[in-house]
């Protein structure tokens, strides 16, 4: 235990060492406040003035007038929306093309359509239109579509969603009726009906992705001269001749790393979702993460959560990436004098995953899954995979994505240092 403090005051003790975990407890601030920051919107006050609300002003607002349709989404209250948007356009055809607005009828379809547009995004899925752009006002949607759907065809939504997803699946994997099999099984999982509670965005999820990438980016470099700079220094040299100077010096200086690293991980991570919920609201924890996922409903979501169950399956999911790319950084370290090489080499193993996509037009294939570094990076993290229906083949039968890269990570913690340990003893 006293070599174990002395290690922890001798990493602690490095410059370096402070201002990287300074960075990283600075940065779960601004990045959990960015995805609020983008939210605008606009509307017509009772005096005909345009009033303009971005941040959080905007965010609240947008919770306010949709908080009466929060809850289950059934298709009682998706009809009773498309009712409402279509008995509305009959009375006012004016705003079907926004021209000509009086200054009532624009407080009206403020009060009436404001509040159920998420109810209409899932609507939307009915009819093969674009989602409406964020940031733009409420109402604008291609309602053409929208005038056209009757209200009762609203009452097989959910039997609509699932062959949508059926379709898709075909599509993708026309020659694996295992995988078709597998993904409906993993679709009739998901609890029915969606939970919605308006607020949370999609760019909060990708925010914080973009954040474990961070750390991990960050915590190679504290890691990578573990062994290699005493290699350098010829310090090695005589603490390998000590008493305890072998297996259990490696053993020491991995521990209290790694529980270091856990510590912050846990600190910082735990910091940015909690500033997040209290800025989006907690109660969009219990929404639906297909409801989530994009502006309109998804339904290649196959995952059976809600936000707050993907915040831990990411806030996990990443724990284990990070200390899978610093189990392979400590081995690089232990095989190399070099301590440029060794950063170098792990940074290019951290980025691989992203460009590996390029060859392969941005397909997700077994190469790139079994990567330490499968989890972090930009098109291929893992929020990206639970997001998406992607399957690895094999043969006819395949296994989900997200379930590879996790399974990878565990694997390759313990491999790792196993390598590490044996390759510092032979060096």
């Amino acid at each position: 235990m006293r070599f174990f403090r002395l290690e922890i005051k001798r990493i602690l003790s490095s410059l370096r060492t402070k201002i990287i975990f300074s960075i990283i407890l600075l940065l779960s601030v601004p990045m959990a406040y960015f995805p609020i920051h983008k939210e605008e919107i606009s509307y017509q006050n009772s005096q005909g003035k345009l009033i303009e609300l971005t941040g959080r002003e905007a965010l609240q607002y947008k919770k306010k007038i949709q908080r009466p349709n929060n809850g289950e989404v059934t298709s009682a209250k998706l009809k009773k929306a498309l009712s409402t948007f279509q008995d509305f356009q009959k009375k006012y055809p004016e705003t079907r093309k926004e021209e000509n607005i009086t200054t009532t009828v624009a407080e009206l379809k403020q009060k009436k359509i404001s509040p159920i547009v998420p109810l209409l995004s899932i609507i939307q899925m009915f009819i093969n239109i674009p989602p409406q752009q964020p940031g733009s006002d409420f109402g604008k949607y291609w309602e053409d579509g929208l005038t056209l759907i009757k209200p009762q065809d609203v009452d097989s939504f959910y039997t609509f969603y699932s062959q949508q997803l059926r379709q898709q699946i075909n599509k993708r994997y026309k020659s694996a009726p295992k995988i078709q099999k597998k993904a409906m099984k993993m679709n009739a999982k998901v609890k029915k009906p969606f939970q919605l509670y308006s607020g949370y965005t999609n760019a909060a999820f990708t925010s914080f992705s973009e954040f474990i990438f961070l750390l991990v980016v960050l915590y190679l470099i504290i890691a990578v001269p573990t062994f290699s700079n005493d290699y350098e220094t010829g310090a090695d040299a005589i603490l390998r001749c000590t008493k305890k100077g072998r297996f259990f010096f490696v053993f020491t200086k991995i521990s209290a790393l790694f529980f270091l690293f856990f510590l912050v991980s846990v600190f910082s991570l735990g910091l940015h979702l909690l500033i997040s919920n209290v800025l989006f609201g907690f109660d969009c924890l219990k929404t639906s993460i297909q409801l989530v996922s994009s502006p309109t409903l998804n339904s290649t979501v196959l995952l059976n959560s809600t936000v707050l169950g993907t915040q831990i399956i990411l806030a996990v999911g990443g724990v284990l990436t990070l200390f899978a790319m610093i189990s392979l950084t400590l081995f690089l370290s232990a095989c190399f004098k070099n301590s440029l090489t060794v950063f170098v080499m792990s940074l290019a193993i951290c980025f691989f995953p992203t460009l590996g996509r390029i060859p392969f037009n941005g397909q997700v294939n077994w190469l790139i899954c079994l990567f330490p570094s499968a989890g972090v990076g930009s098109g291929n993290s893992l929020y990206r995979q639970l997001m998406d229906i992607n399957f690895l083949r094999i043969g006819s039968t395949g296994f989900w994505s997200p379930y590879v890269i996790l399974l990878a990570a565990v694997l390759a913690i313990p491999l790792f240092l196993f390598l590490t340990m044996r390759a510092y003893n032979q060096h």
